[in-house]
C-alpha cells in the first residue's frame, strides 16, 4: 500500500474537509462559466436535476418511475419548448425562487408516476394549480375565474 492510499485510510475526516474546500475553489473559480452555461443551454441544463427530483418524488409517493433525461429532452423538443397545456413559453426563475412560469414536470394521470407516456412539461404555476387533480379541474378553474372576472 503506497503512502498516499494509507494516509487517506487513517485520516478520512482530513481528506473529506480537503476534497470540499477544493470543490469549494473550484465552483468559486468556475461560478461565471457555470452561469453562463446554465444561462445558455436552460431549460436543458437542469433535466438531470429534473429527473433526480422527479425521482426522489416518486421514491417518496410510492409511485413508478422509469424516465431518463434523454427522454425529458424528447419530450422538450416534442413540446417545442412551449408548456403543453397553455402554449406559453417558459420564462427562467431568479434565485428568489421559481416563476408561475417557469417549467415543471407534469404527470398527467398522477397515480401512473413518472413514466414515458405520462409526463409532459407545464406552467409550475399550472403544475402547482394542478396538484393531484385533472386538466379538466385545472380548466374548470380557470373558466370559473375568467366568468367571475369577466375577461
Amino acid at each position: 500500500m503506497n503512502k498516499y492510499k494509507k494516509y487517506r485510510l487513517n485520516n478520512p475526516e482530513k481528506v473529506k474537509e480537503t476534497k470540499r474546500k477544493n470543490y469549494e475553489k473550484y465552483r468559486e473559480r468556475n461560478k461565471i462559466k457555470r452561469k453562463e452555461y446554465i444561462d445558455k443551454n436552460w431549460p436543458r441544463s437542469q433535466f438531470g436535476l429534473t429527473k433526480r427530483n422527479a425521482e426522489v418524488n416518486a421514491k417518496i409517493r410510492n409511485i413508478p418511475f422509469n424516465l431518463t433525461t434523454k427522454d425529458l429532452h424528447e419530450i422538450y423538443d416534442i413540446q417545442g419548448g412551449v408548456c403543453a397545456l397553455s402554449g406559453l413559453a417558459f420564462i427562467r426563475g431568479d434565485n428568489t425562487g421559481p416563476s408561475i412560469f417557469t417549467i415543471g414536470l407534469d404527470r398527467i394521470v398522477p397515480a401512473l408516476g413518472y413514466v414515458k407516456g405520462n409526463v409532459r412539461f407545464i406552467l409550475h404555476g399550472l403544475n402547482a394549480l394542478k396538484s393531484n387533480g385533472t386538466d379538466e379541474d385545472v380548466f374548470k378553474i380557470i373558466r370559473a375565474v375568467s366568468e367571475r372576472l369577466k375577461l
